[in-house]
């Protein structure tokens, strides 16, 4: 279907891949450009994800899209915070710091693909598809993508 949120969805993700190959390309070995790449790359996949669950009519690829959009929408988000705590350039944090959050993201990402636990099921309608979402789980979720960007901020 070509209407204007997806236009406007696949310029987002094209335009995003552009400037993540962009700034990686510019200093491969700055860990600044490496979160900032990393997180323009993850708004891209959003972008993508969100697309293709628009455009999709099969159940099981729009509730796995639906929570892949929720995952990248995570990592951009953790990418941001560890991006401002970065830059400008100033003493890094612990690295034990670091990897224990990582490991945390990592497994609360790992967490919003089982089934069941975030998106429970795709309602289709005339205008579209809803989302059935899991309350506890969508909650958390919300929590740490506020708390990444207000403590990036």
């Amino acid at each position: 279907m070509l209407d204007v949120p997806n236009i406007l969805l696949g310029i987002t993700a094209a335009v995003n891949v552009g400037l993540t190959w962009f700034v990686y390309e510019r200093s491969r070995d700055n860990p600044v450009n490496k979160l900032f790449a990393l997180f323009v790359l993850f708004v891209a996949l959003w972008a993508l994800a969100i697309l293709w669950f628009r455009i999709t009519i099969d159940v099981a690829a729009a509730l796995l899209l639906i929570k892949l959009s929720y995952v990248f929408a995570l990592l951009l988000a953790f990418c941001f915070y560890r991006f401002a705590i970065l830059f400008p350039p100033s003493s890094p944090p612990a690295a034990t710091t670091g990897a224990r959050l990582d490991i945390l993201v990592g497994l609360l990402a790992l967490a919003l693909l089982v089934p069941g636990v975030l998106a429970r099921g795709i309602v289709f309608h005339p205008w579209g598809k809803e989302t059935t979402l899991e309350p506890l789980a969508w909650t958390l979720f919300a929590a740490m993508f506020l708390l990444f960007f207000l403590a990036g901020r």
